[in-house]
């Protein structure tokens, strides 16, 4: 594709997907963007420390229409120093006043400060920030910010950097999400990520709970005490099962069911674990069989949490169930007595269906979805 011809001449664009070399950035030369007058949604993803230091210079060019942004750096690519990319900075102060769409995902050092410059935070309606090592001091800026105002934010994705996922929670993280949570009102959609335990972090929500539509907590927690009667997803991390374990028979795995009994607008739920595959010893079956019993156990589960959740009058509305998560690194079983084998599963998405069976009974069963 001639990316030169297309990003000088193409003023119509309202939409660009772009992934950027320095090879790319050099053959365009800057101004990239600065013909596109209409465009409303760029997703930037940077694929070198040479784009990435290139960055600042593009900024300016950025059309005042745009009402998306996302910037995208691969993982393994952002180990870069602030103090570079400080240096490449230097005049890339502009405005963007129609952006209602913030998307930033991995660590990119100087560009939540130079963001902070040009774009009206209180103004956004989602905001996405994704393993920034910046995230703790960047969020008290922002209760700052909103302490004053109105804003207009809905929804909100926030995690902790990979840094302290990889070892233990940054207690900073979830002190300053508590205290930005607390600021203010209105949140329909909240998704967290940490290693630490949100559950004791609850409180900062509440002030959310009548607004809160889409809850994700991709967190280490008990029970949760939610007080979110208008909750129609749901997204938690629940005790983690072995495939010789039953639901019925844990008493950890019932009482977060328990928890969720009070959510009677739920209509679908992620379970962001999965079981513990070590009681399959895997020298003694072939790699399907493996997966026919990973099924089976996964259906059996599902088809328990529709039966708990149908007893329940007052919860009837959940339809769908999905276990697994959205990235793949985290769908992978270990198998075998030792954990030494390894199973990757994609995500499992069940439908509640019902049968009725010999007695005349209508009974709740779970039939598979495949995307």
């Amino acid at each position: 594709m001639d990316y030169k011809r297309l990003l000088h001449n193409e003023r119509s664009l309202r939409s660009l997907d772009i992934a950027l070399s320095h090879a790319c950035v050099s053959a365009l030369a800057p101004p990239l963007f600065q013909n596109l007058s209409s465009l409303k949604v760029l997703n930037l993803t940077i694929l070198d420390q040479r784009a990435y230091l290139s960055l600042p210079g593009s900024f300016p060019t950025l059309p005042l229409s745009l009402e998306q942004l996302c910037i995208i750096v691969p993982r393994g690519l952002h180990a870069w120093t602030t103090a570079d990319f400080s240096r490449s900075m230097i005049g890339a102060c502009i405005s963007l006043p129609r952006l209602r769409t913030l998307d930033l995902r991995e660590n990119m050092p100087g560009v939540l400060d130079m963001l902070s410059r040009c774009v009206n935070f209180v103004a956004l309606k989602s905001l996405a920030l994704w393993h920034l090592e910046q995230i703790a001091s960047f969020l008290y800026q922002l209760k700052n910010n909103f302490k004053n105002s109105k804003p207009q934010l809905t929804y909100l994705a926030v995690s902790e950097p990979r840094s302290a996922m990889s070892t233990t929670t940054d207690p900073g993280f979830l002190q300053s999400l508590n205290a930005f949570l607390d600021c203010f009102q209105g949140l329909a959609h909240l998704h967290v990520c940490t290693n630490g335990d949100f559950a004791g972090s609850l409180r900062s929500f509440i002030r959310h709970g009548q607004t809160l539509k889409t809850l994700g907590l991709f967190a280490m927690s008990g029970p949760l005490p939610l007080t979110c009667p208008h909750i129609e997803q749901l997204g938690v991390q629940f005790p983690p099962l072995t495939l010789a374990e039953l639901p019925a028979r844990d008493g950890d795995y019932r009482a977060y069911i328990d928890s969720i009994q009070c959510l009677s607008k739920i209509k679908t739920l992620y379970v962001l674990t999965l079981p513990d595959g070590t009681s399959i010893f895997h020298h003694n079956l072939t790699y399907s069989t493996t997966l026919k019993t990973i099924d089976t156990y996964l259906k059996e589960t599902t088809e328990y949490i529709f039966a708990y959740f149908a007893a329940k009058k007052n919860c009837t509305n959940l339809n769908i169930i999905t276990i697994g998560t959205h990235e793949p690194r985290q769908n992978i079983m270990r198998i075998g007595a030792l954990g030494t084998a390894e199973v990757v599963i994609g995500k499992r998405h069940f439908m509640k269906a019902t049968y009725t069976d010999l007695l005349g009974q209508n009974v709740s069963t779970a039939v598979p979805i495949h995307s």
